[in-house]
């Protein structure tokens, strides 16, 4: 379970000597996120609402490591909610 998006984005030259880092050039990268973990499935107490935390891989070939992202969300339906983190993000991403 994974999807791949596009993006665009402002890069930065890291200066880790001096504490400070300076714009670079706008960059396409082709980013891979990948679900890997459910950190809490907990209940709105006030809603009822059942809300999911979801730990996520994000890679790129153009990166030395992989990155995580955590993304919390309210779960509806039945669905697995693994898949349901995926699109919820995918969509949450195109619209940035």
């Amino acid at each position: 379970m994974s999807f791949t998006i596009s993006k665009t984005v402002d890069t930065r030259v890291l200066y880790p000597d001096f504490g400070s880092y300076r714009s670079g050039e706008l960059e396409t990268l082709s980013l891979t996120y990948t679900a890997i973990r459910l950190l809490s499935l907990s209940t709105d107490e006030s809603t009822s609402e059942s809300i999911a935390s979801v730990m996520f891989s994000v890679s790129c070939d153009k990166f030395n490591s992989d990155g995580v992202v955590n993304f919390s969300f309210t779960v509806s339906g039945s669905i697995d909610v693994l898949s349901q983190a995926e699109e919820l993000l995918k969509s949450v991403i195109e619209k940035t």
